[in-house]
C-alpha cells in the first residue's frame, strides 16, 4: 500500500535525489519502489505548497546529504521523516503557493507553445522533403561530392592543438560545440583531414550513439572528426548545406534508414544508407526559400523554449528566496 498514490500526492524519486525527480500526481495509481509517496498533513503544510518546499534547494540539499549508498544513493523514509524544516504560516504558504502556481502556469504555456512550434516545424520539414515536393527524386550521393566518416581509431589526445569532434559535440546545443572538445596534434590532424575535411557549408551527422543529429558547418575553423560522425559535402551547385541539414530530420530520410535496417534495432547509420537516401530535386532558390521558412519556425520554437526555461528558473529562484530560514 505504500506504493499507491492518489491524485494530488507527490511522487518523489528517492534514488539519486540530486536528479530532483518529483511530480504531483494527476490521477490515482501505483509507483515504482524507487519512489516514495508523500502526502501533506494539511494542518501543518498545505498540499498546494508542499511541492515547492520539496523542490527547494534547502530540501533537496538535505535529501542528497542523507542518501546512503555509493553507486545508487537512496533516501530511507525512516531518516527523511525525522528531518526538520522551517515552514511559513498556513496563510503565508497559501499566498506563496498562489504566486508560484501562477508562475508555473506561465511556464507550462510557454512549454506548450514550444512543443507546438516544434511539431509544426517537423510537419513543415516533412512537407518540404515529401516525394511530391518536386515530382523528381534522386539519391543523396548524386547531390554530394563526399560522404565519409571520421578517423576509425581513438587518437592520441593532446593538451592543445586542433579540436577533435565527437557525437557529444553535436548534441550539446543547436550548433557544433567547441567549448568542450579534446584536441589532437597538427600532425595527426593533417593525416585525418585527408580522409574527412570539414569545411564551411558542409554537414556533420551523428551515425552512432544519438543517431541523426545534423549540424551545418558555419565556421572556417579546422577540426577533425571521429568515426561516429559522418561528413556530408553537398555539391554547392546543386544542394544547399542548410537544406541538407534539415533533410536529415525528415521522415523521408528516416523511413529509408529504418527500411534498410529492418529486423534489427537501429543502433548505427551506415554510410551506404546516407548515399542511397532518396531526396527531392529542387532548384537552389527553392531550397533556400524552404530554409528561410524552416529557420523562422525553428526560431519561434527556440524563443518559446527560452521563455519556458527562464520561467522555471525564476520559479526555482523565487522558491529558494521565499523559503530561506
Amino acid at each position: 500500500t505504500k506504493l499507491r498514490f492518489q491524485k494530488g500526492d507527490i511522487i518523489f524519486g528517492r534514488r539519486r535525489a540530486y536528479q530532483r525527480k518529483l511530480a504531483v500526481a494527476e490521477m490515482d495509481g501505483i509507483c515504482s519502489a524507487h519512489a516514495m509517496v508523500v502526502r501533506a498533513k494539511s494542518e501543518v503544510v498545505l498540499p498546494c505548497f508542499l511541492p515547492f518546499l520539496m523542490m527547494s534547494d534547502i530540501f533537496m540539499n538535505r535529501a542528497v546529504a542523507i542518501s546512503v549508498g555509493s553507486l545508487s544513493p537512496t533516501i530511507n523514509w525512516t531518516t527523511l521523516k525525522l528531518q526538520e524544516f522551517d515552514v511559513p504560516t498556513l496563510d503565508q504558504q497559501r499566498r506563496i503557493a498562489d504566486v508560484l502556481w501562477a508562475s508555473d502556469a506561465v511556464a507550462e504555456k510557454w512549454t506548450n507553445v514550444s512543443q507546438d512550434a516544434k511539431l509544426a516545424l517537423q510537419h513543415r520539414i516533412d512537407d518540404a522533403f515529401s516525394a511530391s515536393a518536386s515530382g523528381q527524386m534522386t539519391t543523396l550521393d548524386r547531390l554530394t561530392t563526399k560522404i565519409v566518416d571520421g578517423v576509425h581509431k581513438t587518437p592520441s589526445y593532446t593538451n592543445g592543438g586542433v579540436p577533435f569532434i565527437v557525437v557529444e559535440n553535436l548534441t550539446r546545443g543547436p550548433g557544433i560545440d567547441f567549448s568542450h572538445t579534446r584536441f589532437v596534434s597538427e600532425r595527426d590532424h593533417k593525416a585525418y583531414f585527408q580522409r574527412a575535411n570539414p569545411e564551411r557549408g558542409d554537414v556533420l551527422v551523428s551515425k552512432d550513439g544519438t543517431l541523426g543529429v545534423a549540424r551545418y558547418v558555419d565556421t572556417d575553423r579546422e577540426f577533425s572528426i571521429f568515426v561516429s560522425v559522418a561528413l556530408l559535402k553537398p555539391n554547392r551547385d546543386m544542394l544547399d548545406g542548410r537544406f541538407l541539414a534539415y533533410y536529415m530530420g525528415s521522415q523521408l530520410f528516416w523511413s529509408h534508414v529504418r527500411k534498410t535496417s529492418a529486423g534489427s534495432a537501429l543502433k548505427h547509420i551506415v554510410l551506404r544508407d546516407f548515399k542511397s537516401a532518396p531526396i527531392p530535386v529542387l532548384q537552389l532558390q527553392r531550397q533556400r526559400e524552404h530554409v528561410k521558412t524552416l529557420e523562422d519556425m525553428a526560431a519561434v520554437a527556440d524563443v518559446a523554449l527560452y521563455h519556458a526555461t527562464r520561467s522555471r528558473e525564476l520559479i526555482q529562484a523565487t522558491t529558494n528566496v521565499l523559503l530561506q530560514p
